[in-house]
């Protein structure tokens, strides 16, 4: 069975798209073209067969294209784990994989002041602005930064030049 799409979602996203051991982007761009390709692997921790490396873990068949049985790798670190299966056991891959995904996670948490944040968790009422603090401002009062260089998100009545979006009611 191959690996789903869901499942290489997972994988390609948590890992944040860089290689789980040496931490190296695993796309590339073409020096001509405007064409960006994958250079990253899902690699087996533990192999899709039993006769390959770590194979013999006792992990059903039907599990071994699973996103919890995958990690991201560049090639070269795909290759030297594949190659040397006895100083990356079954264990310290998965404690690679989640160590890697875990460090991902807060490294790329979102902000609570990001512009997505700031959509997701405000509204304008008549009476007031519910910023993402959680904070009320009466409108026409001020305007919010979404975020560290990003524009303004403005409740105010009279937008200024660096607002991105203005709220009348």
């Amino acid at each position: 069975m191959a690996i789903s799409e869901r499942d290489l979602k997972l994988l390609w996203g948590r890992a944040a798209g860089r290689c789980s051991i040496c931490k190296i982007p695993v796309t590339a761009e073409k020096e001509n073209v405007s064409d960006p390709f994958l250079i990253g692997e899902g690699a087996h921790i533990v192999a899709e067969k039993s006769d390959g490396p770590r194979g013999n873990d006792g992990l059903p068949e039907i599990l071994r294209n699973n996103y919890l049985n995958l990690i991201l790798l560049c090639p070269n670190c795909h290759t030297k784990i594949d190659k040397a299966p006895e100083d990356f056991p079954v264990e310290k891959l998965r404690k690679i994989k989640d160590e890697h995904e875990s460090e991902m996670s807060l490294l790329y948490a979102p902000d609570k002041e990001s512009y997505d944040e700031f959509l997701q968790f405000s509204r304008v009422t008549e009476q007031n602005w519910l910023s993402p603090d959680r904070k009320y401002y009466p409108l026409g009062v001020s305007c919010h930064f979404a975020g560290e260089n990003q524009p303004l998100i403005c409740g105010s009545k009279s937008p200024t030049p660096r607002c991105i979006s203005s709220y009348q009611v």
